[in-house]
């Protein structure tokens, strides 16, 4: 679905199955971000004011629309997409904020490393479902 993104993404997993998960977490992160920019030209992390700024695509989205409710937890800020600022009121260390900027080091977990392939699949399969009717 994104030839483009194929080595980033093979590099991710292959660092996943090596169990190099200080590797493979920065990069799952970081290409939810470019898949979701490619689906909506909007930043999945980006926010104004507090809000994430890809909650106006939902907003937008028809009400009875399942997909609306599906992507509703892209209009709240959650352990992975906090920001410096909101990261105190979640526990956890998969913070992406954190992870990209140096400032988090204990993240390196299988656990993790699953959540953030579970966030690169949502955003890519889920967010995609707008962009695909």
């Amino acid at each position: 679905m994104y030839p483009f993104r194929t080595k980033v993404l093979n590099s991710a997993f292959l660092s996943h199955r090596e169990k190099n998960y200080y590797s493979s977490i920065p990069l799952f992160l970081t290409q939810a971000d470019g898949i979701c920019f490619d689906l909506t030209d909007k930043r999945v992390y980006r926010t104004n004011k507090g809000v994430p700024e890809i909650s106006k695509l939902i907003r937008e989205l028809p009400e009875k629309d399942i997909l609306k409710i599906l992507l509703q937890p892209l209009k709240i800020q959650g352990l992975i997409t906090a920001t410096k600022d909101q990261r105190h009121s979640f526990s956890g260390n998969i913070n992406r904020h954190e992870i990209l900027h140096g400032i988090s080091v204990d993240y390196g977990t299988r656990i993790n490393s699953c959540k953030a392939i579970s966030w690169l699949v949502y955003i890519s399969d889920v967010l995609g479902g707008t962009i695909d009717e």
